[in-house]
């Protein structure tokens, strides 16, 4: 099955004619050449015939198109709308879970590292005490001891139920607050910006001494107008 457009019989007939020509066609002296550049014309000319046969489909289309758009945008709005409300809830509710988790982690953290703060120094009483007696060798297995205790911090894992098909995606963000210190590495060259000043002076020597480090340069091509 195809959905190729047929131009006119005569048309087809002259374009494929006037592309076998353009093929065979060599441009070697001035005769060529003005030979060549005529039949560019010639080209161009056919180009308008097929734009101008193609246009009123084209814009058809395009209108259909653009009423077919429309009509989805104003079909799905309130759905998106609705679906945008949601996700704000869950989102919400997600955070204050989240903060919840991290606060019951920092109350399981500072409860280990009292523990783990208590034993050190009830070693470090202990090892006090064998001193006092004159055991050095048992003061320092104390020492040791306490060097060596430690309390792990259990992990508070969240209560939030998983929804199948449903994922919470974390988004990093940034902004630069001090552009002096970003590295240069991390600064993007605005080509958009030193394409419009090449463009506008049309001077290598002026835009290279303007913008240090860029190469200047101009490249020539056939324009034809039918």
């Amino acid at each position: 099955m195809t959905n190729d457009i047929v131009i006119k019989e005569e048309l087809s007939n002259n374009v494929n004619n006037a592309v076998e020509t353009a093929n065979q066609m060599v441009v070697v002296d001035n005769d060529t050449n003005v030979t060549a550049t005529n039949f560019l014309k010639i080209l161009k000319s056919f180009q308008s015939e097929i734009k101008a046969e193609m246009r009123p489909g084209i814009t058809l289309a395009y209108e259909t198109h653009k009423h077919l758009v429309s009509q989805e945008k104003r079909l799905l709005a309130p759905l998106q709308t609705a679906e945008k409300a949601i996700k704000g809830k869950v989102s919400a509710f997600l955070l204050m879970m989240e903060a919840k988790r991290q606060e019951e982690q920092r109350k399981v953290r500072e409860k280990a590292e009292a523990a783990e703060r208590k034993r050190k120094e009830e070693l470090e009483a202990q090892a006090k005490k064998w001193e006092e007696k004159g055991n050095a060798e048992k003061a320092e297995e104390r020492r040791q001891q306490a060097e060596e205790t430690f309390v792990p911090v259990p992990t508070v894992v969240t209560t939030v139920e998983p929804q199948k098909g449903v994922a919470s995606i974390k988004t990093w963000k940034f902004e630069v607050v001090k552009e002096e210190l970003v590295p240069d590495e991390w600064k993007i060259v605005d080509e958009a910006a030193i394409g419009k000043v090449v463009r506008s002076f049309k001077d290598k020597a002026k835009v290279e001494k303007m913008i240090p480090g860029i190469r200047v340069w101009s490249e020539s091509s056939v324009s034809v107008r039918a």
